[in-house]
């Protein structure tokens, strides 16, 4: 759990400075043209989690996923005509794609493993999390699932300990390119 927290938090971090968005966004409007009057986010109003958009007076509250598995941790993408989220729909967590109106959903990652917080780069790329190795690690890869890219290095430097030290004890800064440096 510990590990956990700290990788959700690196990739926070490294998704701020390297340019990758997260969720809790403005979501586009059902043209798929993004707007300031909608917003994303997950719920469990209905027995399971859903991706669902509102307008931001709480209007208008539409269920995007429609699908018994659990579906959650969406993330608009830049240009706002695609959401990136989780879904359990084939056993475990993997990484789906779908029009900001909930149509054309597609799997992007396809392994055993727990794929999870899903975050859009400016360019359109999708970073997540992942366990394959074992290790909470970064990966990288296309909006189209094309052309993966492992960071394995990534957060197993990143053991941070009361927040500003890496596990040896000497203190760290995460450089814009997502790099660890010891100070």
């Amino acid at each position: 759990m510990c590990l956990r927290f700290h990788a959700n938090l690196i990739l926070f971090f490294l998704c701020l400075l390297t340019g990758f968005g997260g969720s809790g966004q403005t979501a586009g409007n059902s043209t798929g043209v993004p707007n300031s009057e909608r917003i994303l986010f997950q719920s469990d109003r209905d027995g399971n989690w859903e991706i669902y958009t509102m307008r931001t007076d709480g209007s208008e509250q539409i269920n995007l996923s429609r699908h018994p598995a659990d579906d959650t941790q969406p993330s608009l993408s830049p240009d706002g005509h695609r959401i990136v989220f989780v879904s359990n729909r084939d056993g475990n967590s993997e990484i789906y794609v779908t029009n900001t109106d909930g149509s054309r959903v597609r799997r992007l990652t396809n392994n055993p493993a727990e794929d999870v917080y899903p975050a859009w780069s400016r360019d359109g790329r999708i970073a997540f999390t992942s366990n394959r190795s074992g290790n909470d690690e970064i990966h990288i890869l296309n909006a189209d699932g094309s052309a993966p890219i492992n960071r394995p290095t990534t957060l197993r430097l990143m053991q941070v300990q009361r927040g500003r030290r890496t596990d040896n004890g000497s203190p760290f800064t995460l450089t814009a390119t997502g790099t660890l440096r010891s100070m």
